[in-house]
C-alpha cells in the first residue's frame, strides 16, 4: 500500500522519487498457508470424536461449506427450512454470501439431532453461546483443538473444512460456477 501511494506521489511530482523504486515486491504466493483438504476416513475420525457442539457445526460447515465464524455460527434456526430443505445465509462477509444453499438428507439429519439435543427453546441460534443464549457462539478453538487431538488429526483451520467442501465438489464435476455460488464468492 505504501509503494502504491508513494508512486502516486511521485507521478504528481509530490517527491522526487520513491524510495521503493529499487525494492522488489514479495512474492505473497509462496509465504500462503495451503489449506488443509480432509480426507472422507478423517473426516469419520473427526466427526466420531467430537463433542456434539463441534460435530453438528463440522457436519454443517461439510455440508453448506459456509464460513465458519460469519455465516455458520450466526445461522438462526429460522434461517433453515426444513420443509423445503434450503438454508438461507442471511449475514455473510460479501453479498455474493449471502445466498440459499440446498439442504442435504445428511445435513438435515445432523441439524435435526442437533436441536434434538439442544431442545427447541433454547435460543434462536443454531449454535448459540452456551454462557448467552441471545448471543451465538464465538470461541471455540479449544474444543476443536481437543477434537483434532482425539480425532488424531493435526492441527487446521476450522474454516479449511470449507476448502475441503469446494474440492470435493469440484473432484465431483460440479461447474466452478456453481461450486462459487454454493461457497458464497462473488
Amino acid at each position: 500500500m505504501l509503494r502504491r501511494i508513494l508512486k502516486l506521489a511521485e507521478r504528481k511530482l509530490l517527491v522526487n522519487e520513491s524510495p521503493f523504486r529499487s525494492v522488489d515486491s514479495l512474492e505473497e504466493r509462496q509465504q500462503r498457508r495451503r489449506p488443509r483438504i480432509l480426507s472422507f476416513e478423517e473426516e469419520e475420525r473427526l466427526l466420531n470424536a467430537a463433542v456434539p457442539h463441534i460435530r453438528a457445526l463440522a457436519a454443517f460447515i461439510l455440508e453448506t461449506g459456509t464460513r465458519s465464524r460469519r455465516e455458520a455460527l450466526s445461522i438462526r434456526w429460522n434461517d433453515i427450512d426444513f420443509v423445503n430443505g434450503v438454508i438461507h445465509v442471511r449475514e455473510s462477509k460479501t453479498i455474493a454470501g449471502e445466498r440459499s444453499i440446498p439442504m442435504s438428507d445428511r445435513c438435515k439429519a445432523e441439524l435435526s439431532r442437533w436441536q434434538n439435543f439442544l431442545g427447541p427453546d433454547f435460543s434462536d441460534y443454531v449454535f448459540p453461546s452456551i454462557h448467552d443464549p441471545k448471543k451465538p457462539l464465538k470461541d471455540l478453538r479449544r474444543s476443536w483443538a481437543n477434537t483434532l487431538k482425539k480425532a488424531g488429526i493435526e492441527y487446521f483451520w476450522l474454516y479449511d473444512l470449507r476448502h475441503t467442501v469446494a474440492s470435493r465438489l469440484s473432484r465431483a464435476g460440479v461447474s466452478p460456477i456453481f461450486v462459487a455460488q454454493i461457497i458464497g464468492h462473488s
